[in-house]
């Protein structure tokens, strides 16, 4: 039996760092879906993408190289091999990634 453990709740209210801490004591492992939307904005805008066009972000979303490293002690996004943190963390795509994940 496989368990999925979902945390949900308001941007900046510790949502990762609890997940991290619950992943990592019971051996599970992490993903960020956060990271995700963020990583394929990141992808988006580097593709030239308008966000706004929902079939355009959905059409990148079908080529974006994505790999997530689920270790809890040291989680990660790659995209075609070159690791996104903190780039994904930055203002300009924290502004715009509630386009990509709505």
């Amino acid at each position: 039996m496989s368990f999925v453990i979902a945390i949900d709740g308001p941007s900046g209210s510790g949502k990762s760092s609890v997940s991290r801490a619950v992943a990592q004591r019971l051996g599970y492992a992490y993903l960020d879906t956060g990271a995700m939307y963020r990583a394929l904005t990141w992808w988006c805008r580097e593709q030239g993408t308008d966000l706004a066009d929902t079939e355009a972000v959905a059409a990148a979303s079908r080529t974006l190289p994505l790999d997530m490293i689920t270790d809890p002690t040291a989680p990660g996004v790659r995209v075609d091999g070159h690791e996104l943190e903190p780039a994904i963390r930055e203002p300009a795509i924290a502004q715009v990634v509630s386009q990509v994940a709505t």
